[in-house]
C-alpha cells in the first residue's frame, strides 16, 4: 500500500495520523529511540478520542498497512474474543 491508500486504509478502520503522517521522533516517544533518532509513523487508533496515550506507533507503512488488514478482520470476527484474539496475534507478530 502506499501514502495515500494507507491514510484511506486508516479512515475505514475510524483510526487517523497522529499529529504528522511522515515518520518522526516524538518527544513522547521511548527515551531509548529518541536518544538513538528512530523515526516512527504515529496513529491514533480512534481518530473520535485522540489522546495521547492512546497513539501506536510504526517502523514501516507496511506495519501499518498489516494494523488496517487486521483491524478489518478483527471487525468482521464471529466474536469480540475471536476478534480481540486476531488483535492480539496481530502485536505479537510485531517487534
Amino acid at each position: 500500500m502506499n501514502h495515500r491508500q494507507i491514510t484511506q486504509g486508516l479512515k475505514e478502520i475510524g483510526a487517523a495520523w497522529a499529529v504528522r503522517s511522515d515518520k518522526w521522533c516524538s518527544p513522547n516517544d521511548p527515551l531509548d529511540d529518541q536518544i538513538k533518532g528512530i523515526k516512527t509513523y504515529h496513529i491514533h487508533p480512534d481518530r473520535s478520542y485522540p489522546h495521547q496515550n492512546s497513539i501506536k506507533r510504526f517502523y514501516s507503512l507496511a506495519e501499518i498497512a498489516a494494523y488496517i488488514r487486521a483491524c478489518k478482520k478483527a471487525a468482521q470476527a464471529t466474536s469480540d474474543e475471536k476478534g480481540m484474539e486476531i488483535m492480539e496475534d496481530f502485536w505479537a507478530g510485531l517487534k
